[in-house]
């Protein structure tokens, strides 16, 4: 038996013998089916060292070739001509010894009768059999045997040149094994149903069909099917003389010759198959080290991302495949760069909340802290106003802070449908006028929309969209001093995009602010506005929807022809419908 850890070891003697060690500078294309196998770090679940798709790969077409070559095994059809051949040729060949012997061997009594001369047809049937397997039998009109030979087909041809035993052991091994193998088979699947059975005493014999057809007269022919499983081929042809038959002549053969042939093709085809079969193992595991290979490096940098002991891009890229491991890798390290700015993004929103947290539970320790110190009334009651004023602060950060938490999820959740921004900008200044409406200096909204038979259609979240619109208006009207303007347009950017622009005419943004405004926490309020009345959260919020929805939000100013700045201007691009 072998001993798979021998044969391990061996390759490995191998391999340090003729092959370099496995490093990163064995990258060479020679090289690729070895990395495959050798110098990949490898799962458990391999079977020998050989990974599981790669013997997948290689069971696929070796079973293609196995089955092409269990056909050119079971070859039935050329079988039964090549039977049918016999016959006919063991048929003529008796009709042609009946006839030399019907003129060689015959001579006429004084009385005018007609007979077979026994020496003369001896001599005869020995020169006509001579170098044949034929076995001969010559009949009287009783059915008795004149003369019979038995003739040993001749030994093959040596090469005198094939000296080597080892050669000839090899060879003589091989050939017993294709002649099992081919005799199992054809006892399995062609078992000679229809030919007629004949026991092995009986054959050979002249007590058969065939010599009592020719005693009538008629020549006949059968193909025997033996008990061993192998054919054995009679013919029998009367001999006559003026219409007297004088005898008969038997002749078997056995199925030497069939098998021969058969074995010679056979032979050809495992010629044939055994050379497809090396090419198709080679191909096999190119494909498979094709396959195998890249795959085994994803999932081995994969895990090394999953240990922390590398990031995204530790991932190999395979785009220069253009093909489907290609696209895989592109996937892969997308899919590993997206969580990575995700979890970045979620440690510094962890960091950021920590520290926005605790600038009011400062603030509410040291209130609580001085508030069993004081005596007067007026003192107590502006600590408690500060407790409550911190107590408030806590909860909008918590409440904007678990909002922020659930937007990923609830957008990516949520259907997109098919939204009319014309409605939503006219229902958020109608809400707008219908709230001013008591305030005489609260700011005026002018809407400028195109017209009707222009649309203004995306693809989205409703009601996120609505609060992306309600966070940017409510922050022009925190800046925007009273009885002025807020200008809300909108129109086609280009053939693919909506843009929304929104401006208010308040004291702009800082030009060094229009990138830290959409930050989380980050917090630019009026000075007469109340400190800690907005958590910072809202444009970062609106942000995040934005590119939710494959758009963008970007903050400018309002400069006007002398330079000076006139306001802040919000504009949000949204894909369009007809183009998403």
């Amino acid at each position: 038996m072998w001993n798979p850890d021998r044969i391990r070891a061996f390759a490995g003697r191998m391999r340090n013998r003729f092959l370099p060690a496995c490093g990163p500078e064995q990258n060479s294309s020679i090289k690729l089916i070895w990395l495959t196998f050798y110098c990949t770090p490898r799962p458990r679940a391999d079977i020998w060292g050989v990974s599981r798709l790669t013997l997948r790969i290689l069971a696929v077409n070796v079973l293609s070739l196995a089955t092409l070559v269990g056909g050119s095994l079971y070859l039935v059809t050329y079988q039964e001509k090549l039977v049918a051949t016999e016959i006919n040729a063991l048929q003529r060949e008796a009709s042609i010894f009946a006839t030399a012997l019907g003129e060689g061997a015959v001579f006429r009594s004084p009385a005018g009768h007609y007979s077979v001369s026994g020496n003369l047809a001896r001599q005869m049937v020995s020169r006509l059999v001579d170098k044949t397997n034929i076995h001969t039998q010559l009949l009287n009109p009783q059915a008795r045997v004149i003369t019979e030979q038995k003739q040993e087909p001749p030994p093959p041809e040596q090469d005198p040149l094939d000296t080597s035993m080892s050669r000839k052991k090899f060879f003589g091994t091989l050939d017993r094994m294709v002649a099992y193998f081919s005799s199992l088979l054809e006892n399995i699947l062609f078992q000679h149903q229809d030919l007629p059975g004949i026991s092995d005493a009986l054959a050979f014999t002249p007590n058969t069909p065939d010599t009592a057809a020719a005693l009538s007269g008629k020549s006949s022919s059968t193909a025997w099917r033996l008990e061993n499983g192998h054919i054995a081929f009679s013919a029998a042809v009367p001999i006559t003389r003026s219409g007297v038959i004088l005898g008969v002549v038997h002749l078997w053969r056995d199925s030497s010759r069939i098998d021969e042939t058969m074995r010679s093709v056979r032979w050809d085809f495992l010629r044939v198959f055994l050379g497809a079969l090396s090419i198709t193992i080679l191909l096999s595991l190119y494909l498979a080290s094709a396959i195998a290979h890249p795959i085994r490096r994803l999932a081995i940098a994969a895990e090394n991302i999953r240990k922390g002991h590398s990031d995204a891009g530790g991932l190999p890229d395979f785009s220069r495949r253009h093909d489907e491991i290609g696209d895989l890798s592109l996937a892969l390290r997308a899919m590993t760069a997206t969580l990575e700015s995700r979890l970045n993004s979620m440690e510094k929103f962890a960091a950021d909340v920590s520290h926005e947290i605790k600038n009011p539970l400062t603030s509410l320790r040291s209130a609580v802290e001085t508030l069993a110190r004081v005596k007067t009334p007026e003192q107590q009651q502006k600590l408690l106003s500060i407790i409550s004023h911190d107590v408030l602060r806590i909860d909008r950060l918590i409440t904007d802070i678990s909002k922020a938490s659930r937007l990923d999820v609830e957008l990516s959740r949520t259907e997109a449908v098919a939204i009319d921004m014309r409605t939503l900008l006219g229902n958020l200044a109608d809400a707008h006028a219908t709230t001013a409406a008591g305030q005489e200096a609260s700011p005026h909204i002018q809407l400028d929309l195109p017209p009707q038979e222009v649309p203004l259609m995306v693809t989205g979240n409703h009601d996120r969209l609505m609060q992306v619109l309600e966070n940017i208006l409510a922050n022009a009207l925190s800046f925007t001093p009273p009885n002025s303007q807020i200008h809300m347009e909108a129109r086609h950017k280009d053939a693919h995009l909506l843009e929304i622009r929104i401006r208010d005419e308040g004291p702009g943004i800082p030009p060094h602010k229009l990138e830290t405004v959409f930050e989380r926490f980050y917090s630019e309020r009026p000075s007469n506005e109340e400190y800690g009345y907005h958590s910072g959260l809202g444009l970062s919020i609106s942000q995040q929807i934005v590119k939710a929805h494959g758009g963008q939000l970007l903050a400018d100013n309002h400069i006007d022809n002398q330079g000076n700045i006139r306001g802040a201007v919000f504009t949000l691009l949204l894909p369009l419908r007809n183009s998403a």
